[in-house]
């Protein structure tokens, strides 16, 4: 009589980024007895922590399914076995427990980027908050992500931020914000500016400049 063995299982063993919503399977070398096939003869275990589970098989694909209560955790080095306690229909054993181990995925990302605004010069170089030097301005997100802005409005229509660029004059405002490789998307900001290259000198209030006597 030969012994049953595992011919294959799922996830493989050692295998990496494994779903935290999947079934751990095995798959035997013939039919095996589904009565000997139980949560006691095919465990799954979390360090010294036992996943509860049930336990299934099917005889037309002789595969034995671990489908755990709950998700597993992220991030997390699971260890499968499955015992001599199982037989096949002549009621040959096992040959030797099969114990194999695999490590969930990573959690997501699910935090939106932040994106920071700079300008150059760093602040209104006029009074009342005027620029009267054009002012370049930089938008950096904290993390790999696409950045947007737009003259017109919080809704749009957006441009793709490429490198720094200059306010225009006059009084604007500046809506901006960035978008991950996960998707996540970050609230509009905004940012008003105000910028008058025409006073004379620098320091003058733009508004009050009509009011200037030589």
């Amino acid at each position: 009589n030969t012994a049953p063995t595992v011919s294959s299982t799922n996830p493989a063993d050692l295998a990496t980024g494994v779903s935290v919503s999947t079934n751990v399977s095995a798959t035997f070398s013939e039919e095996a007895d589904s009565s000997t096939i139980n949560s006691s003869s095919f465990t799954l275990y979390q360090g010294l922590t036992q996943v509860t589970g049930a336990v299934s098989y099917s005889s037309a694909t002789q595969t034995a399914t671990f489908n755990p209560d709950s998700d597993l955790l992220y991030s997390t080095t699971y260890t499968a076995t499955v015992t001599t306690a199982v037989k096949d229909l002549a009621q040959n054993s096992l040959a030797s427990n099969k114990v194999w181990s695999f490590t969930t995925q990573a959690a997501p990302d699910i935090t939106a980027p932040t994106t920071t605004l700079s300008t150059s010069p760093v602040a209104p170089d006029g009074l009342n908050g005027w620029f009267v030097t054009i002012p370049s301005i930089t938008l950096t997100p904290d993390e790999a992500a696409t950045t947007y802005y737009s003259w017109v409005s919080s809704t749009g229509p957006w441009t793709t931020y490429a490198s720094s660029f200059n306010a225009p004059t006059g009084e604007n405002t500046l809506y901006y914000y960035s978008v991950d490789s996960s998707s996540n998307t970050e609230a509009v900001k905004s940012q008003l500016f105000k910028v008058d290259t025409t006073v004379n000198p620098p320091t003058l209030n733009p508004i009050d400049s009509d009011n200037v006597t030589n």
